[in-house]
């Protein structure tokens, strides 16, 4: 691997376009929340609609295969979507060979991971009976099909995933959220034409295949108009690119390995201790919060090619600038949204799903435990787009997985519980996942903890406390009526919110607001 500065070039040319991505952070936030905004519609109507039409039981069996075939993303050894990295490093530097050397290369290892990734999926579907047939019963074939299904759909995700990274590499969220919009859209659509006309898991399996499929080819076919200069060839496959690319992709992984493992090892063993209906219930309290980490991690993977690209250009100061400000940022996305899971998340799982779904605090639980790994999950983008992912994810996965262990044998003694698996899961990844890459952040930049408190963490979290302020009162207002409770509670706080969020977090936008008003009362 030649050094990462014998690429660092200056722009010469102000005229051209910023290659950064700088200049469309904001369009494309706003493209990737419009698009996460689909996928949480369809998170919310898709369990609902199984729960309905299949019964609790099977919505758990669907809980369940996904968590084995989630597991399989291990063997993608981090190198599909990691890639938007070296695109954006290339482009900026202008080097096309290495572009397209680095892409061709990836595209060839990821073909023949998805191979592996089928032929995993029917060993784990072949083996289902022989260790889970007493917790699933007359259900054992069904979740053997789901399994399969649902591994082809990773293998197809993985096969085109190099496209999505050639995408996002190129700073077009808006094309990959359109593409990822439609394809949930589709999805949602075809899981109701489904289960409306009496179908079971196997066709809803079928139906997220064919549209993982379609998704991949639309991928494909438009990396050309994004990316003119880019040609992929198998002859231009270099062993010596792929290892380089396993070895980032593996860092890669090894920061997102944490939360990967921690939450599908949960998930299978609350379906092993408690079975398939109780998984079905944890479940759709930890997809709440996890919808939170979606809607920031659209916030976060923005920010890697943009920090590989001013790397690659040398601009160390602007860089930290630029990393004391996304993960002030992070932190003001995610607060307002986890406090109203911690305060009014019971409220939201009886209306969502029914009261069947709500036990004990399990909700309130996994919400401050993935308070902090939410709120810096830029931390974590801004590390892998520096190629520094490695050595912190190392460390992270050892920490959380100590931390782990620690609790699974306490509950092995003590007795599996809906609520003891959420701390155990939370206490986990906020210690390892929240707490340990920020630290390792500040210090790789030359950013002083304290300076880093100050300017990206305080700040929101002052701005928050009308919130929360307002989010109790409405509690106490309307205890018997929920949606008057967090609605009331939430509107009343948002406005306090936007008001200091405008003045103390986005200046900038704030004076331009002010700046129209005043104008138009002027006139």
């Amino acid at each position: 691997m030649e050094n990462d500065k014998k690429f660092s070039v200056l722009v010469q040319d102000k005229g051209k376009t910023d290659l950064t991505g700088r200049d469309r952070i904001f369009s494309n936030l706003l493209h990737s929340w419009g698009g996460y905004l689909v996928v949480f519609v369809a998170g919310f109507l898709s369990p609902r609609l199984i729960d309905r039409n299949l019964g609790q039981m099977e919505l758990g069996i669907w809980d369940f295969s996904w968590s084995f075939v989630n597991y399989m993303k291990l063997a993608s050894l981090g190198i599909g979507s990691s890639i938007n990295r070296y695109v954006a490093k290339y482009r900026a530097a202008g080097d096309t060979e290495r572009l397209n050397r680095t892409v061709s290369t990836v595209v060839c290892l990821q073909s023949a991971i998805a191979a592996l990734v089928i032929l995993l999926s029917f060993i784990i579907a072949w083996s289902l009976p022989i260790f889970w047939s007493n917790r699933f019963l007359e259900y054992i074939t069904t979740a053997q099909w789901t399994i399969i299904l649902l591994g082809a759909t990773l293998a197809v995700n993985m096969g085109f995933d190099t496209s999505r990274g050639v995408i996002t590499g190129c700073h077009r969220w808006d094309l990959h959220n359109r593409i990822e919009s439609v394809a949930n859209v589709l999805e949602l659509i075809g899981m109701v034409a489904v289960l409306t006309l009496g179908g079971g898991l196997y066709s809803l399996g079928s139906v997220v295949l064919l549209i993982a499929v379609f998704a991949g080819l639309w991928r494909m076919f438009s990396v050309k108009n994004v990316c003119p200069e880019l040609y992929v060839r198998p002859s231009l496959f270099q062993w010596s690119t792929g290892q380089e690319m396993i070895r980032f992709g593996l860092k890669s992984l090894a920061i997102r390995s944490p939360t990967l493992i921690l939450v599908q090892t949960t998930n299978i063993i609350i379906a092993a201790h408690l079975g398939p209906s109780a998984l079905a219930v944890f479940s759709r309290s930890l997809a709440l919060v996890r919808h939170v980490e979606g809607f920031m991690s659209k916030f976060a993977y923005i920010l890697a090619p943009t920090a590989g690209s001013l790397q690659g250009m040398g601009k160390d100061e602007e860089l930290r600038r630029f990393f004391l400000k996304t993960t002030c940022y992070g932190v003001a996305f995610a607060s307002p949204l986890l406090f109203f899971l911690i305060i009014d998340g019971d409220l939201v799982l009886s209306l969502w799903m029914g009261e069947r779904y709500v036990h004990g605090q399990v909700l309130t639980i996994l919400a401050l435990g993935y308070f902090l790994p939410t709120a810096q999950n830029s931390v974590r983008e801004i590390l892998k787009g520096l190629n520094a992912h490695g050595k912190v994810g190392i460390l992270s996965f050892f920490i959380s997985g100590i931390c782990f262990l620690i609790g699974f044998f306490f509950l092995n003694e003590t007795g599996w519980t809906l609520n003891g698996a959420a701390i155990v899961l939370a206490l986990s990844l906020f210690i390892g996942l929240g707490f340990v890459p920020t630290v390792y952040a500040c210090r790789k930049l030359q950013v002083p903890y304290l300076r880093y408190l100050v300017h990206s963490v305080l700040p929101p979290l002052f701005c928050n406390i009308p919130f929360v302020a307002c989010l109790l009162v409405g509690r106490k207002l309307f205890p018997a009526n929920p949606i008057a409770a967090g609605g009331v509670g939430g509107a009343a706080g948002m406005m306090l919110l936007v008001i200091l969020y405008l003045w103390f977090i986005f200046p900038e936008k704030g004076k331009v607001l002010c700046a129209r008003f005043r104008h138009k009362r002027d006139r």
